[in-house]
């Protein structure tokens, strides 16, 4: 990563992602460099990745130029709905989230607006934190 791309302030939201990843396989028993970590998660006086976990981060729009011919393009989707897959356009359509998924507390933390488009049967993780 460039010391270009460190600075993005975009990045904040894909922290909460890594930093929850990091989470998980250390309870699995992953070995981390904490002086690192840190330091990625823009949690040390160190500047270089000066964006930490920021749920509240400018989102990053990838669907742009040349990418939205890709959401002509039939594709196999699972319809949660009709409980199979399907062939179709994507269509610019959100992606869908399955019953019952575990959704990181800073969908909540990020607007009333954002949360609001969340399933009803989402489980917030942590469970504890709202």
């Amino acid at each position: 990563m460039s010391e270009g791309d460190t600075r993005n302030p975009k990045a904040g939201l894909s922290k909460i992602s890594l930093e929850w990843m990091l989470q998980e396989a250390k309870a699995e028993g992953l070995l981390t460099n904490v002086g690192r970590e840190n330091e990625v998660l823009g949690r040390c006086d160190r500047k270089q990745f000066v964006a930490p976990p920021d749920p509240k981060a400018i989102m990053h729009d990838s669907l742009t130029g040349a990418w939205n011919v890709a959401e002509l393009v039939p594709r196999m989707r699972y319809d949660w709905g009709l409980k199979k897959s399907v062939r179709r356009m994507n269509l610019w359509r959100n992606r869908t989230l399955p019953p019952g998924s575990l959704v990181h507390e800073s969908a909540w933390q990020r607007s009333d607006c954002y949360s609001k488009k969340l399933p009803k049967d989402v489980t917030k993780y942590p469970p504890d934190i709202i």
